[in-house]
């Protein structure tokens, strides 16, 4: 973003503070307008970093929850340029997301009963087996999380989805590799026994 478009957007921001309500909506309009581009990019790197890829409806979307996000929060008063408090604010409304998709409810023991015929004890087999699993995931480290997750995919049949997620933890390869193949060996304890 160059020196003259930081300028006019911060102009519109100390315009969308001051201006009366029915104003408001034109001037931030505007002020989207100028910004939108910036912040999908901020947006498809973000997401990028992340392994995911997002389709330009769900980056319009994204975008403009972001830009009213750091918009709701920008304090004229302090003097952090526009850029940084955008780019600053879009990345954590993207990691609020990200929380919040994480602390979705997961099944438990009566949820599965539920779904279980009483008089089918192999389903209810199964469903603890994966429960064991991914107990003993949520109780390791980071990490160990993602070679975890690797060495599970890594035994499916189908190569769509196996990740190779060695660049994105703090170990050696050789280490990698290691944790991986005692992974597997645990994942296959856990549900073979």
């Amino acid at each position: 973003m160059n020196q003259q478009k930081i300028q006019t957007c911060y102009d519109l921001v100390l315009e969308y503070k001051r201006c009366e309500r029915t104003e408001k909506e034109e001037v931030r309009n505007k002020l989207f307008l100028e910004m939108k581009e910036y912040i999908i990019k901020w947006i498809s790197s973000i997401s990028s970093q992340k392994g995911e890829y997002l389709t330009q409806k769900e980056l319009q979307s994204k975008s403009w929850d972001c830009f009213l996000f750091a918009l709701k929060y920008f304090k004229t008063e302090k003097s952090i340029p526009i850029p940084n408090h955008f780019y600053a604010y879009t990345r954590f409304k993207l990691s609020m997301k990200d929380k919040s998709e994480k602390s979705i409810k997961q099944p438990n023991d009566t949820d599965i009963l539920d779904l279980c015929d009483p008089d089918n004890n192999d389903i209810f087999i199964v469903y603890s087996h994966l429960e064991e699993l991914s107990l003993f995931r949520r109780n390791i480290p980071l990490d160990y999380q993602k070679i975890f997750d690797d060495a599970l995919y890594s035994m499916m049949p189908g190569r769509s989805l196996r990740k190779r997620r060695s660049k994105e933890v703090n170990f050696t390869y050789p280490r990698y590799l290691e944790a991986k193949k005692i992974f597997k060996i645990i994942i296959e304890y856990l549900l073979l026994r």
